[in-house]
């Protein structure tokens, strides 16, 4: 399962922001113990060093893009979406799931 929450700010991400995400993720692997989930906070300006020794510890991915297809185009690369084997294993699973967060600020 992926976890992105998308940050189109006119500043840096913070501390709190990476905490919130921390605590979303956090409650779906205690709903889910088996669910392997990848976590991914983007930012159009990037995030404080603070934020990112937080982003770290938590596991969480900070990076930072242009615009939503930049983010696309890499996540694809990242997790062979649209190979064969990628399909393949997809639908094997009885439910997919897909988690979209999207603020503004």
């Amino acid at each position: 399962m992926v976890l992105v929450d998308c940050k189109r700010w006119k500043s840096r991400v913070r501390v709190g922001e990476v905490l919130v995400l921390a605590s979303r993720a956090s409650d779906i692997r205690a709903k889910n113990p088996d669910l392997e989930l990848w976590v991914s906070l983007l930012s159009t300006k990037g995030a404080s060093k603070n934020a990112q020794i937080l982003a770290k510890y938590f596991d969480i991915k900070i990076e930072t893009v242009q615009n939503e297809r930049e983010y696309a185009i890499s996540l694809r690369e990242k997790m062979n979406i649209g190979r064969k084997e990628a399909v393949r294993v997809g639908l094997q699973e009885e439910r997919p799931q897909v988690v979209r967060i999207n603020k503004s600020k």
